[in-house]
């Protein structure tokens, strides 16, 4: 226990002293990644749309197909 109040301490402490290079460093070491991600999920986005046209047309094709043609009167000659 005492091990880690000492750790969240020194972690605290460097964080305060050297917050602004941490970050700094963080947001140069991870830019490719970050692009690469939000890449990703435009390309995602993008075949979501692609999927949710095909699917609604698919239920449209569906539902006409299974939905009953509609009633004629019958001529009087019987």
């Amino acid at each position: 226990m005492r091990g880690f109040i000492v750790g969240a301490l020194a972690g605290g402490i460097a964080v305060y002293l050297w917050g602004d290079q941490i970050k700094s460093y963080m947001e140069e070491s991870t830019r490719g990644v970050r692009t690469r991600a939000a890449d990703s999920l435009k390309h995602a986005g993008d075949v979501m749309g692609s999927a949710s046209e095909k699917i609604g047309d698919t239920i449209s094709a569906g539902e006409e197909a299974i939905r009953p043609s509609p009633v004629r009167p019958v001529s009087g000659n019987r």
